[in-house]
C-alpha cells in the first residue's frame, strides 16, 4: 500500500488491513528534516501509520528527477533519519535513486551503511568515505560536499519558513536550483576541487577527483542550461507545441526577477540572439553527456 500526497494519512473509516500487507510510507527526510517543523509533522504521520498497521516500509527520495543529478548531499539528513524511521519500527526501506554518483555519491554510501547498521556512528563513516577514497586530499573533497550541503540547507529555510500545505505536503511546490547553485557556491566549490586536485597523493585519487570533476562541470552546465530555458518561457517563446517546461524550470520563471526585468527591455533581435544561445548552451551540455556516457568507475 503506497502512503503518498494525498494517501499519507491512514484510511478512517478502515479499521485494519491485512496481515499480508506492507504500508510504504514516502517521505522527504534526507533532505528536509533539517527544518523542525517538518520533522516533527512527519514524525506524527509515521507515528499514526505505525499505530494503524505494524508493517511499515519507508520510501525515502534519495535524489529527485527534479534535481537531475545535481549535487545535493545531506549527510547529515541521512544520519538522522534512517536511525528514526528504523526506532519508528519500519523495517523495510526504498531509496530512490538517480546515476549521480559523482555528485551524490556520498550521501548513497551513507545510506548503505546505515541501513546495514543504523547504530553505526555517521561521521566514522564519512571520515572512512573521504580518507579511504581521496587520501590527502580528503577535508578538500570534504569541504567541497559541504558547500552543497550547508547551502541545501538554507535553501530549506528559505523556501520553507513554515510548514508547507498539509496535502499532498511538501511535494506540492518545487524547490529551485538557482537558490543553491549560485555563482557565488560555485566559485567556493571550484577552489575546494582545486585544492583537491593539488593535494592528490597517488593517481588512483587523482582518478577519483576526477570523477568528482565530472559531476562538477555537469553541474555547471546543466544550471547553465535551465536558465538559458527560463528566459526563453518568461518572453513567452513556444519552445514545443505540445510539451509542458517541465516543474523545476517553470518554478525558477515565476520566482526570478531578473527575468521579468528581461521582458521589459527584450527586442526581437535580443529574442533571436537568446535562442540560438540556448541552443548552443544545450548543444554542449548534450556533448559533455555523450563523452561520459561509458565511463563507468567500479572500484
Amino acid at each position: 500500500i503506497l502512503a503518498y500526497s494525498f494517501y499519507r494519512f491512514p484510511p478512517r473509516r478502515l479499521k485494519k488491513l491485512e496481515d499480508n500487507l506492507i504500508v510504504q510510507f514516502c517521505i522527504l527526510g534526507s533532505t528536509t528534516h533539517y527544518h523542525k517543523d517538518i520533522q516533527e509533522r512527519d514524525r506524527e504521520r509515521l507515528r499514526r501509520w505505525r499505530e494503524f498497521h505494524p508493517q511499515l516500509a519507508i520510501y525515502e527520495y534519495l535524489s529527485n528527477n527534479h534535481w537531475p543529478c545535481i549535487p545535493r548531499p545531506v549527510t547529515q539528513g541521512i544520519a538522522q533519519a534512517i536511525p528514526e524511521y528504523y526506532r519508528a519500527r519500519a523495517r523495510y526501506f526504498f531509496g530512490q535513486s538517480l546515476c549521480d554518483w559523482a555528485t551524490n555519491g556520498v550521501n548513497y554510501y551513507l545510506a548503505a551503511k546505515l541501513l546495514w547498521n543504523c547504530e553505526a556512528d555517521p561521521e566514522q563513516i564519512l571520515d572512512d568515505y573521504f580518507h579511504a577514497g581521496f587520501g590527502a586530499a580528503a577535508e578538500a573533497i570534504r569541504d567541497y560536499f559541504n558547500e552543497f550541503e550547508q547551502g541545501w540547507k538554507q535553501v530549506i529555510f528559505q523556501e520553507y519558513p513554515g510548514l508547507p500545505n498539509d496535502l499532498p505536503g511538501i511535494q506540492s511546490r518545487n524547490i529551485r536550483p538557482d537558490l543553491l547553485l549560485t555563482p557565488e557556491l560555485i566559485e567556493r566549490c571550484k577552489k575546494h576541487l582545486m585544492k583537491a586536485e593539488h593535494l592528490a597523493d597517488s593517481a588512483e585519487v587523482t582518478d577519483r577527483i576526477a570523477f568528482v570533476r565530472k559531476g562538477f562541470e555537469y553541474t555547471k552546465l546543466h544550471y547553465r542550461a535551465m536558465r538559458a530555458v527560463v528566459q526563453l518561457i518568461c518572453l513567452g517563446v513556444p519552445l514545443s507545441p505540445s510539451d509542458r517546461p517541465s516543474d523545476d524550470i517553470l518554478s525558477m520563471a515565476f520566482y526570478k526577477d531578473e527575468y521579468r526585468d528581461l521582458v521589459r527591455k527584450v527586442t526581437p533581435q535580443k529574442i533571436l540572439a537568446l535562442i540560438d544561445e540556448a541552443i548552443q548552451i544545450w548543444e554542449e551540455r548534450e556533448r559533455f553527456l555523450e563523452s561520459v556516457k561509458d565511463d563507468i568507475v567500479v572500484d
